[in-house]
């Protein structure tokens, strides 16, 4: 997740329960990255063009991630234990192909941070068809 141009690149990611992410910084001035989100609370202090900063992710949740000297910059970590997920953008369709049957818990999130979860329960060879409004 690179800071660039006052703004994190991307600004959203999925990384599995254990993870690392790399926060290198790509402008020509100083970024300090911190969350107090539950999951992954972490402050990577003041850091210059170059430097990078790495934090692994040992529990799931949504972490938000900000810039202590840049308050428009923003981004979100979703860290999962699951294999199953996707990365869209707003309005595209998602589809998550051949899941056994069983009971199922979607989460959707954006990079501010807003979210829906909606449970969900699949016979063999059923599809749904879902629709979700992030609050």
């Amino acid at each position: 997740m690179a800071q660039q141009n006052t703004a994190f690149v991307p600004n959203l990611l999925v990384v599995p329960v254990g993870g690392q992410v790399t926060f290198p910084n790509h402008d020509a001035f100083f970024h300090n990255v911190f969350s107090y989100s539950p999951p992954r609370s972490f402050d990577l202090g003041r850091y210059p063009k170059g430097q990078t900063r790495t934090i692994r992710f040992q529990d799931p949740g949504i972490v938000r991630i900000f810039c202590e000297i840049h308050a428009s910059m923003y981004g979100t970590i979703v860290v999962v234990n699951s294999n199953v997920y996707q990365i869209i953008k707003p309005g595209d369709p998602f589809t998550f192909g051949d899941l056994p049957a069983g009971h199922y818990r979607l989460l959707a999130v954006d990079a501010t941070g807003r979210r829906s979860i909606q449970e969900l329960a699949l016979a063999d060879g059923e599809s749904q068809h879902v629709a979700l409004t992030l609050e």
